[in-house]
């Protein structure tokens, strides 16, 4: 009787601990945190640093100014050269020869597929004035794309003609066709690249001189015609040339007093020093003269070019400033 009394009491069991979900909680705090930490505080931008010459961040352009002997052809008819752009000549080498008649561009013509094949040396002589040219395009400068497309379509016209001449001057002979030769009056380095600057000199620098779109060279092409009196190349015999570039009143109390600059070259990584003067231009403007006394086969082909003035000899790490 007495177990009939007893009453039931329901066991609690103790809650049970998962584990798995305080792990996750824990780690989806801190993730919030963390997000919230990243998003509040100064991000890190990093910026890729070169080692090199140390220079200002003040970039110049100027026209290069050289001694130019422009040569002319005497009489009128087809040029084809026996000589590529920038090498050199001595006195009496063959440059080019000139055709009256017509009758050897007409066998050039007709006998192209047999010997217009470039050389390995052709090839990478044109690779080298590409890379130059991509390296320093910028959209800016659009217009210069036609000229450096000129220039290089006169240079793989030079290339053929040359190659050309060379392995069909047996069958000239043969054929009877007769040409004029053209050699060097004088020693020096040819060039193809003809403008209206070649006597220009520092005192007669104006504003004008210095705008991209007022610049018109002519190349001249092995195989067109050649009028009597006209340039069909020119020679430069000195190794001395000059760089002429507008000056601003802060840049000529910089370098004032200096009779000697040291300037680098971006696009060819070439840092030279050279002498330092300065003159008044035709318009009465400042102009700064740099003049050099080597390198100048590198910069045949180019009548303007940009460069910085080295701030010091030092070698160091180059940091942009917006770091």
């Amino acid at each position: 009787m007495a177990s009939k009394n007893r009453k039931v009491v329901q066991y609690r069991r103790p809650p049970k601990i998962n584990i798995g979900l305080i792990i996750f909680a824990i780690l989806f705090i801190y993730l919030c945190l963390t997000a919230y930490s990243y998003m509040g505080r100064k991000k890190v931008r990093y910026f890729e640093v070169e080692s090199g010459q140390m220079v200002n961040d003040t970039g110049h352009t100027g026209m290069i100014l050289r001694t130019e002997a422009v040569q002319n052809a005497p009489s009128t008819g087809y040029v084809n050269y026996y000589i590529r752009d920038g090498k050199r000549a001595g006195v009496g080498t063959r440059i080019y020869s000139l055709d009256e008649t017509g009758t050897l561009k007409k066998f050039l013509d007709e006998n192209a597929d047999s010997s217009g094949n470039l050389s390995e040396q052709n090839l990478k002589e044109l690779k080298n004035r590409l890379s130059s040219f991509a390296g320093s395009y910028h959209s800016v400068d659009f217009v210069k794309a036609y000229d450096s497309m000129d220039s290089i379509q006169a240079v793989l016209s030079e290339y053929t003609s040359l190659n050309m001449l060379d392995s069909l001057n047996g069958s000239l002979e043969q054929n009877g066709i007769s040409f004029q030769q053209v050699t060097a009056p004088m020693a020096g380095v040819i060039s193809f690249n003809v403008d209206s600057y070649e006597e220009m000199t520092p005192e007669q620098m104006t504003a004008s001189v210095f705008d991209p779109e007022s610049y018109k060279p002519s190349y001249i092409v092995p195989g067109n015609l050649a009028e009597a009196g006209k340039p069909v190349y020119k020679i430069i015999p000195s190794e001395d040339w000059r760089i002429v570039f507008p000056l601003s009143e802060e840049q000529h109390k910089e370098y004032e007093g200096k009779n000697s600059l040291r300037v680098f070259f971006k696009n060819d990584d070439l840092t030279i020093p050279g002498d330092y003067a300065e003159v008044t231009g035709a318009d009465g403007a400042l102009y700064g003269v740099l003049t050099f006394h080597q390198f100048m086969v590198r910069f045949v082909s180019d009548r303007y070019v940009n460069f910085q003035v080295a701030s010091g000899n030092e070698d160091g790490l180059k940091i942009p400033r917006s770091s």
